[in-house]
């Protein structure tokens, strides 16, 4: 049996993501005169779980097709630069972060009438690159400050592929595949951040 297999009931879905990231940048600098440049590499651990589940509407009941995926640890590297240089009341900076990706590989267990059936997934994440470039201006004891920045999500969260080592996961037809897709479509994202100090 499948959900589609029953296109008389109605469900509600429920999707509970979790997702750490801890990330360490050790770095230098270097200066000459008025222009400074730095350098870091992101050391960076993540782990993934999530949960979507399906229920009928009416009776509460738990419907086939509903993914529980648990991520194993994952570490990715990544290199972060940047610039600035200083005018006597002027101060202009740009950094670049590059993405750093991650093979969340684990396993997954979908929700069927029968036993659920548990199999190893394999998948990568990209945490975006960001662009940011900004600038100070001392006026006295105000410092008026702006920066702008660019991140990548359109590369990196267009879509999650799961590979399956087994073919559990169910399709919109009611058929068993060991590929799980899921269309995210996030668009990049600019900010522009203004500020004043004293």
């Amino acid at each position: 049996d499948s959900v589609a297999g029953n296109q008389n009931s109605l469900a509600k879905e429920e999707v509970n993501v979790r997702f750490a990231i801890l990330k360490a940048t050790p770095g230098f600098s270097y200066r000459m005169g008025a222009l400074s440049l730095g350098l870091g590499f992101d050391i960076v651990h993540a782990i993934k779980r999530m949960d979507r589940s399906y229920h009928h509407l009416e009776t509460g009941a738990l419907l086939p097709g509903g993914i529980h995926y648990r991520s194993d640890s994952a570490w990715a590297l990544g290199v972060k630069a940047g610039l600035s240089y200083n005018w006597e009341n002027l101060t202009v900076a740009a950094s670049f972060t590059s993405a750093s990706r991650f093979y969340l590989n684990g396993d997954m267990r979908v929700d069927s009438y029968s036993d659920p059936s548990t199999s190893g997934v394999s998948r990568y994440m990209e945490w975006p690159a960001r662009f940011v470039t900004g600038l100070e201006y001392r006026a006295g004891p105000y410092r008026f400050v702006a920066d702008v920045s660019h991140t990548l999500w359109s590369y990196s969260m267009n879509s999650l592929l799961f590979s399956l080592e087994n073919p559990s996961a169910i399709t919109p037809l009611g058929t068993k595949s060991p590929y799980l897709r899921m269309n995210l479509r996030w668009r990049d994202q600019t900010a522009i951040s203004l500020g004043i100090e004293r």
